[in-house]
Order: structure tokens, then sequence, then C-alpha cells
């Protein structure tokens, strides 16, 4: 039987992937027009107004314009000094306003890629149904989250995906990753610890 749900659950995801719209970008190449993969010197020749720190290839900005938003964006390189992550980090007017925002986000993510393939909503008591209602004392202990997964064009298993979710200290966090060069790199750090043994 479980079987059979699981069955039915990806031919499920596997048809609404196929029907959307397609004026929707299947694809997850880049971040604010940066393709994963470039250099950390390219990056920071076309991202003047993020602060570098050389010893740790990262570029950061603490106020910078993420689309309609504004707010904390990190751009992250693996050893080889590819661009491999972004990261936003994004604060409402007021803390009662974090499911606006968040739900913001969530339709302008949607108006590009489509609707994400995973969502969840998880309140612990005694908010399970009502945490949307009293969010200044639900978020802390919730799970609010979205994610969109974007398959390699060789379909060698690894993919790109978008993390948006809702963080306890009240700000929506939202995460591009590409997987293949994050996964390296994890590989080598791992390797690479596992000769001290």
């Amino acid at each position: 039987m479980k079987i059979l749900i699981l069955l039915f659950l990806f031919i499920n995801l596997t048809v609404s992937l196929k029907s959307q719209d397609d004026s929707v970008e299947t694809k997850l190449n880049t971040f604010m027009k940066i393709p994963f993969g470039e250099t950390y010197q390219s990056v920071k020749k076309m991202k003047t107004n993020f602060e570098s720190d050389d010893s740790y290839p990262l570029l950061d900005c603490n106020d910078c314009n993420f689309g309609k938003f504004n707010g904390h964006i990190m751009l992250k390189f693996n050893t080889a000094k590819q661009f491999y992550m972004g990261y936003v980090s994004l604060t409402p007017k007021e803390k009662n306003l974090i499911f606006e925002l968040y739900d913001d986000v969530i339709s302008e993510i949607t108006k590009k890629y489509g609707k994400s393939q995973f969502n969840k909503e998880t309140f612990k008591y005694p908010f399970e149904s009502e945490g949307r209602k009293y969010a200044t004392i639900s978020v802390p202990t919730s799970d609010v989250s979205s994610f969109w997964v974007f398959k390699s064009e060789n379909n060698d298993g690894n993919s790109c995906i978008i993390l948006v979710r809702i963080r306890d200290d009240f700000k929506v966090s939202l995460t591009y990753l590409n997987q293949t060069l994050y996964e390296s790199d994890s590989k080598k750090n791992e390797k690479k610890q596992n000769q001290d043994y």
C-alpha cells in the first residue's frame, strides 16, 4: 500500500512539473544574474557594492535590493572559488507581518519558477491550527518553508534548489544553491579531513 501511495505522489509531481506554464523557468542557472560556477574575482568585479573577504571567498551586502525586496545578501564560493550559493535575509517591518512577507516572497518566486514542489507549515502546541494568527508567539517554534528543485541538464542526480523559510528570529531567508558545486566541495573537504585519521 505504501508503495502505491509513493508511486501516486511521484506521478502527480511528475505530471505537475510537466504541465507547468511555459512562461515559468524550469532551470536554475543563476542567482542575481550571476551564473553558478562563476569565479570569485569575476563576481567581485560585477558586484562592486558588495563587501569582500578574500581570506574566505565571500561577498556580502547588508542593504541590497533583491527584486522588489531589500535585505542582507551573501554570495558564497567553494574552495575552488566558484560561486555556488546565494543567500538572502529579509526582515518584515513588524514581527506580526512575517507571514505577509513570506507569502509575498513565495508569490514572486512562483511567478518565475512555478509552484514549489514541497511546502511545510508546522506549528507547535497550542498553535497547531492558528499559528499564522498568533505569529509573534508561534514563529520561534514553527517550521514554515517552501522548496523548489531543478534537475541538472545531464540528469546526473545533482540539482539546484531554492529554499524559502521563516527563521525563528522573524526573518525570511532564501537560499539558492547549486548542489553539484556544493557537494563536490564538501567531498573534497571531507577527504582532506579524513587524512588526519
